[in-house]
């Protein structure tokens, strides 16, 4: 028998997994009690698993909050896996808090033989029916706090009639799991007064005809439902963006584009590197034509990448060879007719992963592919020869190429999106042809200095455009991964950054409080005039999404992807937006411990404000006392000395600049006339401000100009623009170097800048 509950707000969790139940078909079948859990709850019914979608995998990455790469199962084997580096979230629990009651109940026996080590209560059950009524009974004579449920007859009428809506018996595997739901229900409702449970429904993956395991929509498209009298009913979909097209290049069977200069696109051994590109395919072509390549696609084993067709398609593919090994991985089809994006990365050390309108597909490792260097063009629409007798059949537009194996995120959230200045990894950008000129034989590359592009064969002609690519923002929708930080959530207890998890809660944060806050940054700031310069608005290279997220900062609370109105760019005067901030409340007992970001903008008298331009932050969280520390991308973090009390319709006012404050740490900002400004100078995010060694700030600046001559500039939003001009300038006047030097001290080169936060 579990003993008596540790939650003093006596909040409880109940998660029922239905294993391989299809969102649609969920809807289609008369399930009422989930229908009305989903109904009175936040749900999704657009959420997101990884592939390979095998139960291993899904529930795995369900039950450990971070996704393949780390906990290391992708098959029903368990072979490979890591979860003494990334174990159960219930054994995270555990292990935080000793006397918690843990319950796990389950039909499918692997999930309490491999996944789970430290419950309360490990029970193992040959049928559903058999998992109901021992739930049923520890619910009704025992005292438990989380509970886990699976369910598994769904998934077996999948595999022998089909994953569909349209399958009778598929359909009514999952009316039966609905009554048994209600057995659970009615168990609940009989509990203690003052309870407050959580209900979360959700499966691992879903399935089509064929079955699972595969990388399509339907395998991967999961739900998940979270019910309590604590929330207000919402739907959260998924994040699409939708590009409209400009004029782009359709090579119609007839000609290609080749790279003036190919060798800086030669990898060698151990160079990292990424390709995107975005493509239209006609309902059918013949052969393997190909969209990207610098290799002679004559044998896939030749040295050289290529992303193609398959043969006659209808899906696309990847190959990467060394001479004498090679690798080569299946996307998903592309034969309707519409544009697509498509990207690779390679992790020379690691894997090889592809990507399709910014959802991950599949990966494999590429350790064993050496030297990939081919002497050869690098050409679009053609292979490296020029002389692949399968003509591309398509258009084509948009080729990027970066010396860096770009992370999932990123790629997924940049898959819609012209990159600019804000992509994290802009630096690492090599070439890209948008190929979006409209007239003529030529095409720029937009990185610069770079080789252009020009158009080889008589016949490609220029598409006017204006048609649609959609598609998933993986770094904003719901995914698999976000339960366990959402139960977390629902407890009411801290999240232990250690813990890692990739996901992130879907319960908001209830509040909302506010805080009237003000701080100046060293760069911008004049001490004459008491403003800071609004450089970057002025001139236009300010983004209109918050650059943090992408930059590697932890956002917490549903903190991160915050859009600002481009209207709010208007304002003028005092008021005028100078840049984003990230406003960090953190515990007011380990205030290592971020509780909620929120990426706000900061104006010229150091205001900052949300993303309206004009209110306070707001912060979906309970009223209390927080730390409140405000975080710059290329400024050192400041913080309260002292944990500040939010009380409702009462908004404290926190000024950073007033010398009279109380910082957290010491000269925790630099002192300008009277007034406090954040240090500059923290370009590489390793919480110092350093001048020369290993990894140090200055070197940064002298990269991004190119390296070599030291009066060269380059403009745009830059990290290691430290003033905030829009220029980043290593010497001369109202350059950014300087200021590195300035702020560990100006005598002594070696010494470094610490950030003042624990």
């Amino acid at each position: 028998m579990l003993c008596v509950s540790v939650l003093s707000a006596q909040r409880k969790v109940l998660i029922i997994g239905i294993d391989g139940c299809r969102p649609d078909a969920l809807v289609a079948a008369n399930a009422p009690v989930i229908d009305s859990l989903r109904n009175t709850g936040i749900y999704t019914l657009e959420g997101i698993t990884h592939p390979p979608t095998w139960s291993g995998t899904g529930w795995s990455s369900m039950l450990t909050g971070v996704w393949e790469q780390k906990h290391g199962v992708v098959d029903n084997t368990f072979a490979g896996a890591h979860f003494d580096l990334w174990p159960h979230f219930m054994d995270r629990l555990k292990a935080a808090y000793p006397t918690m009651q843990i319950a796990s109940i389950v039909h499918w026996g692997p999930i309490n033989d491999e996944i789970l080590a430290n419950a309360d209560l490990e029970q193992t059950y040959a049928t559903d029916a058999e998992v109901t009524t021992a739930a049923v009974d520890l619910l009704t004579n025992g005292d438990p706090d989380v509970v886990f449920l699976q369910y598994d007859d769904v998934d077996h009428q999948g595999h022998l009639h089909g994953f569909d809506p349209s399958v009778p018996e598929y359909i009514t595997a999952i009316e039966t799991v609905d009554a048994q739901v209600g057995a659970l229900m009615g168990a609940l409702a009989s509990r203690p007064v003052g309870e407050e449970w959580l209900v979360a429904v959700t499966t691992d993956h879903g399935g089509n005809l064929a079955g699972h395991g595969g990388i399509t929509p339907e395998e991967q498209r999961i739900f998940t439902i979270l019910s309590s009298s604590l929330l207000h009913p919402k739907e959260l979909k998924a994040v699409m963006d939708t590009a409209t097209m400009g004029p782009t290049l359709a090579m119609n069977n007839t000609g290609y584009a080749r790279v003036d200069n190919p060798m800086g696109y030669q990898f060698g051994i151990t160079q990292d590197f990424t390709i995107e590109c975005r493509v239209k395919m006609p309902m059918t072509w013949a052969g393997d034509p190909v969209m990207v390549a610098n290799k002679n696609w004559a044998n896939g084993s030749n040295a050289g990448f290529v992303i193609s067709t398959t043969m006659s398609g209808p899906e696309w593919k990847f190959n990467v060879g060394d001479g004498a090994d090679r690798v080569d991985l299946t996307g998903s089809p592309i034969n309707d007719g519409q544009w697509h994006h498509l990207a690779v990365t390679c992790d020379r050390d690691g894997k090889v992963r592809i990507f399709q309108d910014g959802i991950y597909l599949r990966e494999t490792n590429m350790a064993a592919i050496g030297n990939i260097n081919t002497g050869l063009q690098l050409d679009i629409g053609q292979d490296g020869t020029g002389t692949y007798p399968t003509a591309f059949p398509g258009s084509i537009a948009d080729v990027r190429i970066w010396n860096a194996a770009l992370p999932i995120k990123t790629v997924s959230a940049w898959s819609g999106k012209i990159v600019d200045t804000s992509h994290p990894y802009w630096s690492s950008l090599i070439g890209e042809w948008r190929m979006d000129e409209g007239i003529g034989t030529t095409m720029a590359n937009t990185v610069s200095g770079a080789s252009g592009l020009v158009l080889l064969g008589i016949g490609p002609t220029w598409d006017a455009g204006m048609e649609e690519l959609v598609t998933t923002d993986l770094s904003r929708t719901p995914t698999q991964v976000d339960l366990p930080p959402s139960i977390v959530k629902h407890l009411d207890l801290p999240l232990n950054p250690g813990w890692d998890w990739d996901g992130r809660s879907l319960i908001p944060i209830q509040g909302p409080i506010s805080v009237h806050l003000r701080t100046l940054l060293q760069g911008p700031y004049d001490s004459g005039s008491q403003l800071m310069s609004d450089a970057l608005r002025y001139f236009g290279w300010l983004p209109l999404t918050e650059p943090y997220s992408g930059l590697g900062f932890s956002q917490a609370g549903g903190g991160g992807g915050e859009d600002l109105p481009p209207i709010v760019l208007d304002q003028l005067g005092n008021d005028a937006i100078v840049d984003w901030v990230l406003v960090e409340l953190r515990d007011p007992i380990d205030p290592v411990q971020i509780i909620a970001t929120r990426d706000c903008l900061i104006q010229r008298d150091g205001d900052v404000v949300d993303i309206d331009g004009v209110s306070d932050p707001v912060f979906d969280v309970a009223q209390g006392s927080y730390y409140v520390a405000v975080r710059h991308r290329n400024h050192l973090g400041a913080m309260t000395a002292e944990a500040v009390p939010f009380l409702e319709n009462t908004p404290p006012t926190i000024d950073l600049s007033d010398p009279g404050l109380p910082l957290y740490g010491t000269q925790a900002m630099v002192t300008i006339a009277g007034r406090r400004a954040q240090w500059a100078g923290e370009i590489k995010p390793d919480g110092q401000v350093k001048y020369t060694g290993f990894g140090n700030d200055r070197d940064r600046i002298l990269q991004i100009i190119g390296g070599s001559i030291p009066t060269a500039t380059a403009t745009g939003y830059y990290v290691e623009d430290l003033n905030l001009d829009r220029q980043v300038k290593y010497a001369g006047f109202q350059n950014d170097r300087d200021l590195i030097l300035q702020n560990i001290g100006g005598a002594v080169p070696t010494a470094v800048r610490p950030e003042q936060l624990p």
